[in-house]
């Protein structure tokens, strides 16, 4: 199944702004998100993201608790020196625009 199969079969996200929506689009994903299925072929995404505004240790474990509350999300870490997130998650349990929302 590929991503965008996926997402058609998830229900909206009516919360993420229109601007949001634009990342569930596959192509948009490619410069940020890598797939990588499991063994058994089941889809898995890895997406790395930069972070502005973030200034410390406390800042990323606010971030990372946040969004490993998002329904499909499988793993995240947050690295305040680096400014950067990267999060490990089941596009068919979630898309894109609800973890950054």
């Amino acid at each position: 199944m590929t991503l965008a199969a996926t997402h058609a079969a998830l229900p909206a996200t009516p919360a993420a702004p229109p601007r949001l929506l634009l990342l569930d689009d596959a192509q948009e994903q490619a410069e940020f998100t890598r797939q990588v299925p499991l063994p058994d072929g089941t889809p898995r995404a890895l997406s790395q993201f930069a972070l502005t505004g973030l200034h410390c240790a406390a800042c990323a474990g606010i971030i990372e608790t946040a969004l490993g509350g998002v329904n499909g999300v499988l793993g995240a870490r947050v690295s305040a020196g680096a400014s950067r997130a990267e999060v490990r998650w089941d596009p068919a349990r979630t898309r894109l625009s609800a973890l950054l929302r």
